[in-house]
């Protein structure tokens, strides 16, 4: 892959689930020299989701995904080949991930801060966040709802169906930050094997 043709730079990215109260959210540090494969793949480890999806990025007008079978052959970007720098640049201060187009989780992305990197620290890094995100296949945001309603209350005629559907380790308020840079880590130790 060709050098960067940017200066390399740490970008502080809010990542948060749309449409969601309480919010559902993470604080990530990570380099501009990362594809949006890597991002994507970040987001994954991060927010627990499973990798099963297809997802897509949206910078202004341009979008970033994998190519389907009915797309020009120019379009979209493919997020194996862009980095981040090659799109996120000075002016840009939002763009969007989405994962699941059926389901479709939109994650609104904010760069809240650009800086030069630490040799000292590795990235990416989570710096903050709040609450687990829904199960898989849950059916977007009504569908969660739905399932946040039913598993809470044990009177609720689907509790049972959606404690074991969601597994007994599922808590929806659940946030360890100690265990999302833990499960950064083993990100980072993987990453180099599947590419950058």
């Amino acid at each position: 892959m060709k050098a960067a043709a940017f200066p390399e730079e740490v970008l502080q990215l809010r990542i948060q689930i749309r449409e969601i109260a309480p919010a559902i959210f993470r604080v990530i540090q990570v380099t501009n020299t990362r594809t949006f494969h890597l991002l994507h793949e970040i987001i994954q480890w991060s927010f627990g989701w499973k990798h099963a999806h297809l997802y897509e990025f949206n910078v202004g007008r341009t979008k970033v995904a994998e190519p389907g079978e009915f797309d020009e052959p120019a379009f979209p970007r493919h997020p194996r080949t862009v980095r981040l720098g090659d799109l996120v640049s000075k002016d840009v201060a939002r763009f969007t991930y989405v994962y699941d187009l059926g389901d479709e989780w939109i994650h609104d992305i904010a760069v809240e801060k650009r800086f030069a990197p630490d040799p000292a620290v590795r990235h990416p890094v989570c710096l903050d966040g709040a609450r687990s995100a829904p199960p898989e296949d849950c059916g977007g945001t009504p569908g969660y709802e739905h399932f946040l309603e039913a598993w809470r209350d044990p009177k609720h005629e689907e509790h049972k169906q959606m404690r074991r559907w969601a597994g007994p380790r599922y808590d929806p308020e659940r946030f360890d930050l100690k265990l999302e840079n833990e499960t950064l880590k083993l990100f980072r130790a993987q990453a180099p094997k599947r590419g950058r």
